[in-house]
């Protein structure tokens, strides 16, 4: 959007939702471990993904369908696995 619409994005840049201090690798040192539970939890409810190594995200795995709640499994699994 910030391409399409700079002065839109730099309008409401103050006003974005922020995301929790636990899932930003700068203000969580137990950031890394966090994210492998979160991946393994995905993987365990039958969303299967392999993590990027830099921790910042995931692909599913190659030959895998997604199941139709795969994005209630990743938000659950997310909560969990950065819930202290």
């Amino acid at each position: 959007m910030a391409v399409d619409h700079p002065e839109a994005e730099k309008k409401c840049l103050g006003k974005k939702p922020l995301q929790p201090p636990e899932t930003d690798p700068k203000k969580n040192p137990d950031y890394m471990g966090d994210y492998a539970d979160w991946i393994q939890c995905m993987n365990a409810k039958g969303l299967k993904v392999d993590p990027l190594p830099n921790g910042e995200g995931w692909n599913f795995k190659a030959g895998t369908t997604p199941p139709r709640n795969a994005d209630q499994i990743s938000q659950e699994c997310m909560i969990e696995a950065f819930s202290e």
